[in-house]
């Protein structure tokens, strides 16, 4: 049987297999809509998480799962508030969400709030609707199922 590989998580210095860690995005703005989500979510180490971001640019890193899942989960309370509706068993296709994000469910001041903190780590960058839209629905396709979020790892 061949060694399984492990990773060391970038955020949390975790050392895991494969299956429970997942490559950084290779998209700034999907990079900096998890960075600033994880930011706005929880009183992490915030100037580690500037330079993750920094070195995502040019590097590529291994993330566990759960801080893909926390951001998205911030998210998506977030979005809740605003009336926005998770999928529901009649919605889910093999135990798995379907990506139902659209547009209309970003709300104003979620992208405001999320943007306040992308400016604290580059001034160069604004998140659209259209990033929050896509990285919850990539969230929601890989973390979600009929019965709430995936535990990550």
């Amino acid at each position: 049987m061949a060694p399984m590989n492990r990773y060391t998580c970038q955020v949390c210095g975790q050392i895991a297999p494969d299956v429970e860690v997942r490559w950084m995005f290779k998209n700034k703005h999907q990079s900096a809509a998890m960075i600033s989500a994880l930011l706005a979510s929880y009183n992490g180490n915030s100037e580690l998480l500037k330079v993750l971001y920094e070195q995502s640019t040019y590097k590529r890193m291994k993330f566990c799962h759960q801080h893909f899942i926390d951001a998205a989960q911030f998210m998506g309370a977030e979005m809740m508030l605003a009336g926005f509706k998770f999928p529901q068993p009649e919605d889910v296709l093999f135990g798995r969400a379907l990506a139902t994000v659209g547009l209309g469910d970003v709300p104003d001041p979620l992208l405001d709030q999320l943007n306040a903190y992308v400016q604290q780590f580059d001034e160069s960058l604004t998140l659209t609707v259209v990033d929050i839209v896509r990285f919850m629905q990539d969230s929601i396709k890989r973390y979600y199922t009929a019965s709430g979020w995936m535990r990550g790892g």
